[in-house]
């Protein structure tokens, strides 16, 4: 399929070199659109208006020595009317193609996957030009929306309990007046108001009429990723409009550990030890947002390791050590099917714990 591409477009550019040798020198028409890309150009209307008149006019230019003639294969493009004022046009003069209409009439169709305008978005012009047969003219634009937000409002990352926020602007296209009515998020805590001393001139957003500042605000327990859709209500002039939206966010583990050598993916790697002398490892461990429990450590493997825990003066802090003891006896556990662990955490309730894998080998050097 590519290479049948290629090859259309390459003989399509060599049809065209052998058209300017062949009429190089001989008096032809010259088609010259003003703001064209290649063989295309667009009416834009940017972002319009459901009541609003549109009128958008494209110069046509004759820039040869004979009559350039036109012929356009619709009248109508997009619910807008498409006229040209000559279907013919002398050397050295100029027409224009023009569409017309209302905001409320206007459908434009949406581009392909492949980011290519559709043909209901387009007139194409047949013309005399032996080197320009065809001009395409497209309609670009979307209608004014009466409110918009983000899809997506992160609240960034904290230690469970602690309180996330994030502020995030709602804006009108099409009224200048917009009263926020309700914010909600299902199962889940959340409190949000509209900042009154927030100005939407400290801020540039093209074609908005109106709009507001909302800070949000949770304190979540879970820990984990979260995403978790919100719906918001607005009465914006007359209407009541309704927006869909997610907040998303990271509360870090109750338990975290901590060492220059402990990876957040791969755990702990203690490399391989000579069983001959006692070998240290300390990682710190914290709680967080739980102060009235205790940790402990819970299970290790591999059994041969000596694994303890203490509690230290700052609040939340513990030492973890772990230890291959002098003579220790010979194990491997560095494999994808043989590896260490450590867990941690609360005796009482062993739900709430953490872990993290610890991976190396205790050999005899002196074999």
């Amino acid at each position: 399929h590519e290479r049948e591409k290629y090859e259309t477009i390459v003989g399509d550019l060599r049809h065209q070199d052998r058209l300017r040798e062949r009429y190089q020198n001989k008096p032809r028409p010259i088609l010259q659109v003003a703001s064209s890309t290649k063989d295309q150009v667009f009416f834009d209307l940017d972002v319009f208006q459901a009541d609003q008149p549109i009128e958008k006019v494209i110069e046509i230019k004759n820039q040869g020595q004979e009559p350039l003639s036109l012929r356009a294969d619709k009248d109508e493009v997009c619910g807008l009317r498409f006229k040209l004022s000559h279907q013919t046009i002398l050397p050295g003069e100029t027409g224009t193609a023009t569409v017309t209409g209302l905001g409320k009439d206007v459908q434009i169709a949406p581009l392909s996957d492949a980011g290519e305008q559709p043909n209901r978005n387009r007139v194409r012009i047949k013309t005399n030009d032996p080197l320009a047969d065809t001009f395409d003219f497209y309609v670009q634009g979307r209608p004014a929306k009466p409110a918009t937000c983000p899809s997506i409002i992160d609240l960034g990352s904290c230690d469970p309990a602690e309180e996330m926020t994030a502020d995030f602007i709602v804006f009108s296209e099409t009224s200048k007046t917009m009263v926020i009515d309700s914010l909600t998020c299902e199962d889940v805590d959340l409190a949000w108001f509209v900042d009154t001393s927030w100005s939407p001139e400290s801020v540039t957003l093209e074609a908005a009429q109106s709009a507001v500042r909302i800070v949000i605000q949770r304190s979540p327990m879970d820990y984990g990723r979260f995403s978790i859709p919100v719906q918001l209500q607005a009465t914006v002039g007359d209407q009541t409009v309704t927006l869909n939206s997610k907040i998303t966010g990271l509360v870090r583990s109750p338990i975290s550990f901590k060492s220059p050598k402990i990876s957040n993916t791969q755990g702990l790697d203690i490399g391989t030890q000579n069983s001959g002398k006692r070998i240290e490892e300390f990682v710190a461990v914290k709680l967080r947002g739980h102060e009235g429990r205790k940790l402990a450590v819970l299970d290790f493997e591999p059994k041969q390791l000596q694994v303890t825990m203490k509690k230290l003066k700052t609040s939340g802090a513990y030492q973890l050590t772990i230890a291959v003891p002098a003579n220790c006896p010979d194990v491997i556990f560095n494999r994808a099917d043989q590896r260490g662990f450590v867990s941690v955490g609360d005796p009482d309730d062993p739900d709430f714990s953490s872990w993290f894998p610890l991976y190396g080998a205790i050999v005899d050097a002196g074999r």
